[in-house]
Formats: C-alpha cells, sequence, structure tokens
C-alpha cells in the first residue's frame, strides 16, 4: 500500500470556487522565490491505535486555524503513513521566524500536548530537509 494522500494542505490550497490550478503557481512560486533562505522541517512519529482518529481530528483543529488565518510565508502538510498509525508533518518557511510563528497557534500547541499525552509509541522525531529540486513550475 502506498502512502495515503496529503490529509491537509492550510494556506496553499485554493479557496471555494477558485481554480485548482492556483495551488501550483502559490507553491511553486513560494519555493522558487525562496530556496536558497528557506526552513524546511519533517517531524514524523507513530501514535497508539486507539488514538489515531483523536490524532486527526487535533490535526484538523490546526489545519481549520490555518486555512482561516494563513501564516504568510509558510506551507504546512500532514500525511498518514502506509501504517496507519503513523504520521508525517512538512512545515516549510521562508525563514525561522515565519516557521516559529505556528507555535503561537493555541489549535497547534492542544495538538502537541495532546500527542504528549497519548503515549506515543514512536515520539516525533525532527530533521531539517533541503530541497533537491521539484517538479512544478
Amino acid at each position: 500500500m502506498r502512502e495515503k494522500p496529503l490529509l491537509f494542505i492550510p494556506a496553499c490550497l485554493p479557496k471555494a470556487g477558485k481554480p485548482a490550478g492556483r495551488y501550483k503557481t502559490v507553491f511553486g512560486n513560494f519555493i522558487k522565490q525562496n530556496d536558497t533562505t528557506m526552513k524546511s522541517i519533517k517531524v514524523q512519529y507513530t501514535v497508539q491505535p486507539g488514538y489515531v482518529e483523536q490524532n486527526k481530528v487535533n490535526i484538523k483543529a490546526v489545519m481549520d486555524y490555518l486555512q482561516a488565518n494563513p501564516i504568510e510565508g509558510m506551507f504546512y502538510a500532514c500525511y498518514q503513513l502506509e501504517d496507519g498509525s503513523s504520521f508525517m508533518h512538512i512545515n516549510i518557511a521562508k525563514d525561522d521566524e515565519t516557521m516559529s510563528k505556528l507555535n503561537e497557534v493555541e489549535a497547534f500547541t492542544k495538538f502537541r500536548m495532546g500527542l504528549k499525552a497519548s503515549n506515543p509509541i514512536s515520539p516525533p522525531k525532527s530533521e531539517n530537509i533541503s530541497l533537491v529540486g521539484m517538479s512544478w513550475k
């Protein structure tokens, strides 16, 4: 089985009634303009099977907030992995200051606290990642 598609992409998805191609343009231009200075982080963890649905609810609360209150210059997405209990978050921001704004979001704080209290099988592991290339123009 392959990775499930993106669960949520906040500020980059077009609003209802806007053309879908706008997403590629917004994200593609963001990366091209910031590929030497941007900060990219991947966080991956595995939750207890009984916490999967609550984790999704908590992630959705973060994404709902970010869609209503986008952080300019930041792309944030979450994937659910093939095993069903593992999640991978990707955060790409134009700089450290922009990336740190996510920590000011109350829904994100609640998400992190809930995850920690859930006693994950594999705790969140954060890695800096670097863009090598992309297919979007």
